[in-house]
C-alpha cells in the first residue's frame, strides 16, 4: 500500500496588534495541506501583505520545534529559496506588496514524516522590533489532497502562574517548548485537563498538542507569569 504524507500549516499571532504595529501581515492565517510522500518538496505557502508606506526590512527566523529523523525544512522569502541549513534572512518589502512566504518539506526519502516548525518574523527597522510569532505544522495521515485548519485548542489562564487548563477532547499530549524550540516539559492529557507549572521559569512558550497517535493537531502560545 502506497504510504501518503499530509503537510499541516498553520500561523499563530500572539497579539493583534503586535500584526498591526509590526505594518504587515499574513493571509490566510492557517491552512492545511496533505500531500504524498512521494512527493521530494511540498510548498506550504501563505501570503504577506505590506500595510506601511515606504520599504521595510524583514528578518525570518526558522524553529524547528520537533521533526522525523530524515525529513527537513526550508524556507523561501520574497528573494529566494534558502537551502535546508539556512535559519534566519531579510528581505525587503516594498510599500503594499504583497508576496509569498513559504515552509518547504523535503522528503528525500520518501518517509511518512512529521514535525512543527515556527517562523518568526519583524521588521528590524522598527526601534523596538515587534516580534510576531508563527506557528508551521507538518503531521502523517492516510489521505491525499485535503485542505483543513488544526484543531482550535483553548488554553487558560493566559497568562498562568501556578497551572493551565486546555479545552480539547482530542488532545492526548502536550510538549511545552521554550521560543528558540528547547522542549522544557511533556504532559499527559488523557487522565486530566490542568496541568502544573511546577519548576518552570517566567516567560512565553509554545504547546504543542498531539492526538493519541501521536499526530499533532494544534499550538498555542502560552505567557507564564
Amino acid at each position: 500500500m502506497k504510504l501518503f504524507l499530509p503537510l499541516f500549516l498553520s500561523v499563530f499571532f500572539g497579539l493583534n496588534t503586535f500584526a498591526q504595529q509590526a505594518k504587515f501581515y499574513f493571509e490566510p492565517d492557517s491552512i492545511g495541506i496533505t500531500v504524498a510522500s512521494d512527493v521530494v518538496d511540498a510548498p506550504a505557502e501563505l501570503e504577506i501583505h505590506s500595510t506601511a508606506a515606504a520599504d521595510m526590512t524583514i528578518k525570518w527566523q526558522r524553529y524547528v520545534l520537533s521533526m522525523t529523523g530524515g525529513c527537513l525544512t526550508k524556507v523561501c522569502d520574497l528573494n529566494v529559496c534558502y537551502p535546508e541549513t539556512f535559519n534566519s534572512r531579510e528581505f525587503v518589502i516594498s510599500p503594499n506588496q504583497t508576496g509569498p512566504i513559504s515552509v518547504h518539506l523535503v522528503n528525500n526519502n520518501g518517509n511518512l514524516c512529521q514535525g512543527v516548525v515556527r517562523l518568526d518574523m519583524w521588521n528590524v527597522e522598527d526601534a523596538d522590533p515587534i516580534i510576531v510569532p508563527s506557528f508551521f505544522l507538518f503531521n502523517a495521515t492516510t489521505s491525499v489532497n485535503e485542505i483543513f485548519k488544526l484543531d482550535e485548542v483553548k488554553v487558560y489562564p493566559n497568562p498562568a502562574t501556578e497551572y493551565f487548563t486546555i479545552e480539547n477532547e482530542n488532545v492526548a499530549r502536550i510538549r511545552m517548548t521554550t521560543l528558540d524550540a528547547r522542549e522544557v516539559a511533556a504532559f499527559d492529557a488523557t487522565q486530566t485537563k490542568t496541568f502544573s507549572l511546577a519548576g518552570q521559569t517566567a516567560g512565553m512558550y509554545v504547546l504543542v498538542m498531539e492526538d493519541a497517535k501521536g499526530k499533532a493537531i494544534g499550538v498555542a502560545q502560552l505567557d507564564v507569569k
